[in-house]
């Protein structure tokens, strides 16, 4: 063993756990994600339902005219 072997040898294991802040922020972040798909795909639906109102509204339009 040389002295950095032997110096690592002795030095005590530091223990890795995630403190409440970083399992907060993550619960946030997993939160916003989801609240971000949810508003992507009402955006979508009400971007189809303004299509049909228009091509509604385009078609009585036409008839009328």
């Amino acid at each position: 063993m040389d002295r950095a072997e032997l110096i690592a040898g002795h030095l005590p294991k530091k223990k890795v756990q995630d403190t409440p802040g970083q399992v907060t922020g993550a619960v946030s972040a997993a939160m916003v994600q989801g609240q971000a798909a949810q508003v992507q795909s009402h955006v979508l639906i009400m971007t189809i339902e303004t299509r049909v109102v228009f091509d509604q509204v385009s078609a009585v339009i036409t008839a009328a005219w």
